[in-house]
């Protein structure tokens, strides 16, 4: 079930971290406007949940790193 999950969230990750460069890729070229503004907003929203969700599903790998070698 994890696996799975991870499959769809890894490409919405990827795909809502790429919507916020370039948004703000074009904001920078100088055309910002009102609908620009709140596709960055929500993709950037949506980036955040995503991140969450992705770092919850992974929390054991996480973990691992900070345990101790004997």
């Amino acid at each position: 079930m994890k696996n799975k999950l991870l499959k769809i969230i890894n490409p919405l990750l990827g795909v809502s971290l790429l919507t916020v460069v370039v948004v703000l890729g074009i904001m920078k070229l100088g055309k910002v406007t009102s609908t620009l503004i709140e596709i960055h907003e929500i993709a950037g929203i949506v980036l955040l949940l995503l991140l969450i969700i992705h770092i919850f599903l992974n929390r054991k790998w996480y973990k691992s790193l900070f345990k101790k070698k004997k």
